[in-house]
């Protein structure tokens, strides 16, 4: 019999704002290599710097595919129910909406709008769906990093619908602990399938398809899936089951778990077609290559996310590293860094005529962590606080371990 329940949170992964301040960090210096020219240099720098976009955004999707499916996993393994749905609705909607909202804004009203203002033009940029217009997204909308809020948004409403298909539909007749594992198994391993089969149909055949169905998120499936599989690991090790032992020693060893990311992400570099444009996450050249590279980023991520979510018990130097708190700070308001580094980019370098890598990128830096934080401190927070008009509210004190349980970008 199903009970209600509150989100199972028994222990916080206290490395994972870390590892989002990280992430963050990582898309920065993307964007200033591209904005800078050093990724089309063909120098090792730039070759290295080419997969940073992806890599940044990959761990993102598989922070939010752990942190939002783990409820709803330990729910299943757990036999209760799982979180309201309005609840759930509630909360993606203030984290997402209103820090936006607030970055779109000033973009137009710095750069202005890059199509007519007409109603369906605001409204797709308001609600996150201009990427599903006919128009090049990502030189028309004023927030470009926020093709990723799209896949995210598109994410969020998929999640309890595939919650829901892999409890009481896949998982129907599964009663026992090892017959609900492999339900969840085959549940996500066929999102990752989808995700390969639509990359396959996009990139390798002759079909016509919207402009923007490179970035749709459904080509990002396998990177949110990655994080799936942990949430599900972890629910499982919490609700009494044993995780393999490869898995539980790369959660104890984060210098192996980072290293095999490492490895995977130089072969994705290696392997990236040059002919693709940097800016973006996938470009419309047909190119086997992609199929690999972005395949390897979803593996890339999940081993970078890996050990902070099995081994989130380990003290060693890197656990200690993301968790002191100035790592802990940086990951809180890392939202904000994600969603104004490229204006303050783009307006040092049309304004200001900044071309030099370094000086733009910490410039760029140096302005955009504290917009972050008052973007974090007078609108997201204030608002995360009222997220659950019924409960008790967050604390300003909890600031990070909100950011913690509710940031997924």
């Amino acid at each position: 019999m199903m009970v209600p329940t509150a989100d199972p949170t028994p222990h916080r992964f206290a490395s994972l704002d870390g590892i989002r301040a990280v992430a963050a960090t990582v898309v920065v210096v993307f964007h200033a290599a591209v904005t800078t020219q050093v990724t089309a240099g063909g120098t090792l720098a730039g070759d290295a710097a080419r997969g940073l976009g992806n890599l940044g955004v990959g761990v993102f999707f598989a922070l939010s595919g752990f942190l939002l499916y783990r409820p709803y996993a330990t729910a299943h393994f757990g036999d209760t129910a799982p979180r309201p749905l309005r609840r759930y609705v509630r909360h993606r909607v203030l984290r997402i909406f209103p820090a936006y909202w607030l970055a779109a804004g000033a973009s137009i009203l710095v750069f202005g709008l890059a199509v007519p203002a007409t109603l369906g033009n605001v409204l797709g940029v308001v609600t996150l769906t201009d990427m599903y217009f006919s128009k090049p997204y990502l030189s028309t909308t004023p927030v470009p990093v926020a093709w990723t809020l799209t896949a995210e948004v598109a994410f969020y409403l998929l999640i309890p619908v595939v919650a829901l298909v892999i409890s009481r539909g896949l998982g129907a007749r599964a009663r026992s602990p090892h017959g609900k594992l492999a339900v969840q198994l085959v549940g996500i391993g066929a999102l990752v399938t989808i995700a390969y089969l639509y990359r396959s149909v996009v990139l390798l055949t002759d079909i016509a398809f919207p402009v923007n169905a490179y970035s749709y998120f459904i080509t990002y499936l396998d990177w949110f899936g990655g994080g799936m599989l942990l949430a599900v690991a972890v629910a499982w090790r919490d609700t009494g089951g044993t995780l393999p032992n490869w898995m539980e020693g790369l959660g104890k060893r984060w210098w192996l778990s980072w290293g095999l990311a490492g490895w995977a992400y130089v072969v994705a570099v290696a392997l990236r077609d040059r002919s693709l444009p940097d800016g973006i996450a996938m470009g419309g050249i047909v190119a086997n290559e992609r199929l690999i590279t972005l395949a390897l980023t979803a593996i890339t991520s999940a081993l970078v996310v890996l050990p902070a979510v099995i081994g989130e018990r380990d003290r060693g130097p890197m656990a200690r590293t993301l968790q002191l708190r100035t790592m802990t700070w940086l990951g809180m308001v890392s939202y904000g860094i994600y969603l104004w580094h490229l204006l303050v980019m783009r307006w040092l370098n049309t304004t200001l005529e900044m071309r030099d890598f370094l000086p733009l990128l910490a410039t760029t830096i140096v302005i955009t962590i504290p917009i972050a934080a008052a973007s974090w401190y007078l609108v997201e927070a204030p608002l995360l606080r009222r997220k659950d008009p019924r409960g008790r509210p967050d604390s300003p004190e909890r600031g990070a371990a909100a950011a913690g349980q509710s940031v997924e970008i």
